[in-house]
Parts: structure tokens; sequence; C-alpha cells
């Protein structure tokens, strides 16, 4: 089971509480925490390593309010305070804290019934890696492999410098194409000659099918 095949704003308290009932692991694109991150350094430096270690990688989502064990969530365990104040300081912290920003960072709450929420950031596969904690002095680089993060090596680093342009020129270049090829009547089925509306999904290779670009072109036939 993974609540990425779910959008964030629609999860809600059943989703969470089947991830229990079902015994769902932490996997490269899951991760459970009991607690909150706190304000000293640290903390904020564990957030920052969290969540940019998904955006290096497949992208997942970090959800807080939820106990584990040997990787299992276990029990629910919500937040109790002001939610949206918590958003919103976790939101700067990311905000101020990594090179370069991660886009669509999306933190959702979700409200328990016996009390609290659960919240769940959701952090994109990202197309600009790598992303690099510099909050408090720091320098450093993370990714994820399994359930945990690493600090990538030095060969790591570089394919994760010069993957992301290529992938970003391939996507430019496959949508060229198509507009082209649509504009030509170059499609299996043939189009209104008047005027299209053309949606672009390019499919990631993100685990839970989550699409991490999607583009709509109008065109206009100008043939007479």
């Amino acid at each position: 089971m993974s609540l990425q095949s779910i959008p964030l704003v629609r999860i809600g308290e059943d989703d969470i509480r089947r991830l229990l009932s079902m015994g769902v692991a932490e996997s490269p694109y899951l991760d459970y925490k009991e607690e909150t991150y706190g304000d000293a350094g640290n903390d904020r430096s564990e957030f920052l390593a969290d969540i940019s270690s998904f955006a290096n990688t497949l992208g997942g989502d970090l959800i807080i309010g939820v106990s584990e064990a040997n990787g299992l969530a276990t029990a629910l365990t919500p937040f109790s305070g002001d939610c949206d104040a918590e958003k919103r300081r976790l939101e700067q912290i990311a905000l101020s804290g990594l090179e370069p920003r991660i886009a669509n960072l999306q933190i959702h709450s979700v409200p328990i019934s016996t009390g609290g929420h659960v919240m769940i950031v959701r952090v994109p596969r990202s197309f600009i890696q790598p992303h690099r904690v510099i909050a408090h002095d720091s320098n450093r680089f993370w990714a994820r492999a399994g359930t945990t993060k690493y600090q990538p090596n030095v060969e790591q680093l570089r394919r994760l410098f010069n993957d992301a342009p290529h992938l970003t020129d391939r996507i430019r270049a496959f949508q060229t194409d198509r507009l082209i090829k649509i504009t030509a009547g170059d499609t299996p089925i043939p189009m209104n000659p008047i005027g299209k509306v053309v949606l672009h999904v390019i499919w990631g290779a993100v685990q839970g099918g989550v699409p991490p670009k999607s583009e709509t072109r109008k065109i206009r036939d100008s043939s007479p």
C-alpha cells in the first residue's frame, strides 16, 4: 500500500489507520516519525536531511505522528499542537535550509478522531537535484537507499548533478516532438483540424505512480 497513489488533500484518517492495520513498512518513498521535529539546530538539520534525501531520490511521504517498530507502522501518535503553525514552521525551515529549494513541497494535516493531527510532508522527486542542506553552516547532500538515508560519495554526487539536466532535456525534446507531430497531423487518431488541447503527462520513475510533471498546451491550426 502506498499513500502516493492518493491525492494528498484526499488522505484521511481511514487511510492512515490502514497503514497500521496492514502493517505497511517504511520504504524508499515512505518514512514514519513518531514526533514532529524540534526547533534545535540538530532537529532542523534532521528534517532537512530527510526531505532532501527524498527529493534527491524517488520522492516520497514523510508521515509525522505514526510510531514504528522495525520499520512497521504500529501506533498513531498525533501532533496535539497548532498544526497550521507547525506547517508554517516546517515550510520555513525547508525554504531557508536547502539549496536549491524544493519546488512543490506540500504538507497536509489529517485530523484524528481521538484528538490531534497526523501530518504528511509530501516531497516530490526533484528535477533540479541535488539539493544540499545549508542550514547551520552545513554543506551536506543526502539520498535514500531502502529505508535509510545516506550521504552520496563523489561518484554518486557526480551522477546526481549530471542526470537531472539530461532528464529535463529529454522531457523538453519529447514535448517538442509530440507538438510537431500533432501539428502535422501525424497522430494515431485524426484530430479536429481547427484547434486542439494537448495534455502531456511525463511519467517519472517514481514508485507509487505519481507523475512529476504534466503540461497542457493549446494548439490552433493556422492553415486555411
